[in-house]
């Protein structure tokens, strides 16, 4: 089976990358696939923000992502830089802020580099 990075630059007010992403990354787990790296780039870190609102009040993506990663075991990585620059202070759990030298090291033990915008 291959070793999958998955690289998120969705905006999560549109949330359909978002959700594609999420959808991608249960089918591979569901799989069992290795997901070596799930990491949110750029406006895509807005997810972990705490009061990010959906659009749809019945469901909301961080939300989905918070309960899937708590239950699959995986680490979510926000890029540090986009969080200083979109003034995030507090990710929510189970959001880890990372620079882009730990993800091009997680790289590293990836077959495969998947992007979600």
């Amino acid at each position: 089976m291959p070793h999958l990075a998955v690289l998120i630059s969705a905006i999560p007010e549109q949330q359909a990358g978002c959700l594609s992403a999420l959808r991608f990354c249960q089918a591979a787990v569901a799989q069992q696939q290795t997901l070596t790296s799930i990491f949110f780039y750029g406006a895509a870190v807005l997810i972990a923000q705490p009061s990010q609102l959906s659009s749809n009040p019945e469901y909301c993506v961080r939300t989905a992502w918070q309960q899937w990663a708590l239950a699959a075991q995986l680490r979510l990585q926000l890029c540090s830089a986009a969080v200083a620059r979109f003034g995030l202070t507090d990710p929510a759990s189970p959001f880890e802020v990372n620079g882009l030298g730990q993800w091009l090291a997680d790289l590293q033990h990836a077959d495969r580099l998947l992007q979600f915008r």
